[in-house]
């Protein structure tokens, strides 16, 4: 390899397990490389090797060795890789392993997708947005988000008693962000019948949302909403190069489980979907303008 090509992390137990700052095991891609994952693990004796396999009724085959991993990279505990040997991909890892760990590959089509909590969600995203020219895009699409921040939102608007607090703090943020040259888009999707959640939305967040964030609207009936991806996600674009797509994970409720980082060889879908839902979105403030049938000061 020529130059150090771009990792990308699908979860590292550094973000919220280890004192050390990235240096813990961990589960990554190469853009060369889309049919194995490779993993950081921690070397284990020969003894305590052997009981896992034993106990397991595994073999090492020429090449691999057992490692031990947090429970959600293998529930057992520890994980059978081969050792990766070539120089150039050891020294694109040298960063973020620590001297007791040790740099393998899996095959990719065996790996359940690990998903992210929303603390790691942030990390994340946090890790490759924060530089002048970094553009973050949101794809938001369910009627309904049924999650503790927006729940006591959407009750309290309902109630007549909206506090903007919660989203001024937001707003606070995406200012200084915006100020230091960093680009957030958010396309969100209505529905024909609006919901008393994307309701909320209209008349409380975005409005305040939108005065820092470029903000589009498309509606069902309406506009003809692109449909390559049925689930709402991140695409992060560093200035310094890069893509990385996260996918969102919902339930059918709109309860949050997850967020997975979609390897490279699966962005397509979502950047076309970006593109064109982009393109037809109108900015929220001329839409909103447009459409004073849906103003109320509370949702029926």
């Amino acid at each position: 390899m020529t130059r150090k090509p771009t990792i990308t992390t699908l979860w590292t137990a550094a973000w919220r397990e280890s004192n050390v700052n990235r240096t813990c095991p961990g589960e990554h891609l190469l853009p060369h490389r889309a049919d194995v994952h490779y993993v950081i693990t921690r070397r284990v004796d020969d003894d305590t090797a052997a009981v896992y396999l034993a106990a397991h009724g595994l073999r090492l085959e020429s090449g691999q060795a057992v490692g031990a991993v947090p429970e959600r990279m293998s529930p057992g505990g520890y994980l059978i890789s081969t050792l990766v040997t070539d120089a150039g991909e050891l020294a694109v890892f040298a960063d973020l392993m620590a001297p007791d760990e040790q740099l393998g590959t899996v095959p990719a089509q065996d790996r359940p997708p690990i998903l992210l909590t929303e603390a790691e969600l942030g990390d994340f995203i946090d890790a490759h947005y924060h530089e002048p020219g970094d553009q973050l895009f949101r794809m938001e699409r369910l009627p309904w988000y049924h999650v503790p921040s927006q729940n006591a939102d959407r009750e309290a608007w309902l109630a007549g008693r909206f506090d903007p607090a919660q989203v001024m703090a937001w707003a606070t943020r995406l200012a200084a962000e915006r100020a230091r040259g960093m680009i957030s888009q958010r396309l969100r999707v209505i529905g024909a019948s609006v919901t008393d959640d994307e309701a909320m939305s209209l008349h409380a967040a975005l409005p305040i949302i939108s005065r820092h964030e470029e903000v589009r609207i498309l509606r069902h009936g309406e506009h003809p909403v692109p449909a390559v991806v049925d689930h709402d996600y991140f695409v992060v674009r560093p200035a310094a190069g890069g893509v990385f797509v996260i996918a969102m994970r919902y339930t059918d409720g709109g309860a949050f489980l997850g967020a997975e980082v979609i390897p490279d060889d699966r962005h397509e879908p979502y950047l076309r979907e970006q593109a064109l839902g982009w393109a037809i979105g109108e900015p929220y403030a001329d839409w909103w303008a447009a459409h004073p049938q849906l103003h109320r000061p509370t949702a029926a």
